[in-house]
């Protein structure tokens, strides 16, 4: 995973962990192609299971000349077609599509923290953090059965549990303390309104 920081004027930075193996790019294009299938399975499976319905309709304004309705027969294949694809196409895109390929953490002083998560589906999360609300902000570990997860998180006034700043990506000691040296900074340039508690 990369990491870029990216200064917007001369107070804000914002710090983006980016994974290496996300192709953005094709992963878009993957999945716009799944859901114009989807689309056009689902579409079909409407129009199949509307046309008995609107047939005695359509017959007497003479539009019956210009629109085929599938024979009843035909309509079972279409159906028995058409909905696995829109099944297999739906699974494909919400397996693949939620995959976090970026998070960032935003920092503006005397504002706060908004910490963005990218889906390669294009989907974005954020979160935002008032600088008031922000307590301190820490490097914590974890210790696993078979690991040491070190972590930045948020110490927020009136939330029982700490806010992590990266959730899906689990970065390096030395990324995570130029990270927090930075934040630290902007959000408190003399660490005695720094509190633990």
């Amino acid at each position: 995973m990369d990491l870029r920081i990216t200064t917007y004027g001369t107070d804000a930075k914002e710090y983006t962990l980016v994974s290496k193996g996300s192709n953005a790019q094709g992963y878009t294009i993957l999945l716009a192609m799944l859901s114009l299938l989807m689309n056009v399975a689902l579409l079909s499976v409407v129009f199949i299971l509307v046309s008995p319905i609107v047939q005695p309709y359509l017959s007497k304004t003479g539009t019956m000349a210009w629109l085929s309705l599938p024979k009843p027969h035909s309509v079972q294949s279409v159906l028995w077609i058409a909905l696995p694809v829109f099944a297999i196409c739906f699974f494909l895109k919400s397996s693949f599509g939620s995959t976090v390929i970026e998070e960032s953490v935003l920092v503006i002083p005397q504002i706060g923290v908004q910490l963005r998560k990218k889906q390669q589906n294009g989907h974005e999360k954020f979160m935002f953090l008032e600088a008031t609300s922000i307590k301190a902000v820490v490097i914590n570990e974890a210790i696993t059965f078979s690991d040491v997860i070190y972590y930045l998180a948020f110490i927020v006034q009136d939330e029982s549990k700490m806010i992590l700043a990266f959730e899906a990506f689990r970065p390096r000691v030395i990324a995570l303390q130029k990270i927090y040296r930075g934040t630290k900074q902007l959000l408190f340039p003399d660490d005695s309104k720094m509190s633990m508690l």
